[in-house]
């Protein structure tokens, strides 16, 4: 065989083939978590922007700002998240995880932990609504304040014309603590 189109043929087919064996690869890794943010860069920004009013705040009342933790985050926003998609607004899931078992399913350890929820429709400034409504309850303005906190996650969520916002605070365990 002299045909000279045999190696481009060849070299074709062979694209084809990895073609077809990595699109399923590259799609299930976009749907593992790597896939961009469904709520936009706009979360992120009521996230960042509630985080700093609540730090301000804390500052305001001589307490030490809160640090940002990406686990918290991940699961304030998971919360809000399924919040939104199944139609409740509590600390407690419909199938009746808490608080602390969302923590401890997440594999995140504390010595303790408080969350504030917030939800609300049509509002432009969230952060700030979500804020002020925690600020004018004793139970949320509390977990605002109490100084044993130092790691915060936040997370917001929009559905249709409805948002909702989760902040988490937590006491890291003691350096050292044995479980």
């Amino acid at each position: 065989m002299s045909d000279s189109r045999w190696p481009a043929r060849a070299a074709l087919r062979a694209l084809l083939v990895l073609a077809f064996v990595l699109t399923p690869l590259a799609l299930a890794a976009t749907r593992a978590g790597d896939a961009p943010d469904p709520q936009g860069p706009q979360a992120a920004a009521v996230e960042q922007r509630l985080w700093r009013e609540v730090n301000a705040w804390r500052e305001q009342q001589g307490l030490a700002p809160l640090v940002r933790d990406a686990a918290l985050d991940r699961l304030a926003r998971r919360h809000s998240r399924h919040m939104a998609e199944a139609g409740f607004f509590s600390h407690r899931t419909p199938a009746g995880a808490g608080l602390v078992a969302r923590v401890q399913a997440a594999g995140i350890d504390y010595r303790a932990v408080a969350e504030n929820l917030a939800t609300g429709r049509h509002i432009e400034q969230p952060a700030q609504s979500a804020l002020a409504g925690w600020r004018r309850s004793d139970g949320h303005r509390r977990n605002l304040q109490r100084p044993r906190f130092t790691r915060t996650g936040v997370g917001f969520w929009r559905e249709g014309d409805r948002h909702y916002l989760t902040q988490i605070y937590l006491r890291p365990p003691r350096p050292g603590a044995r479980d």
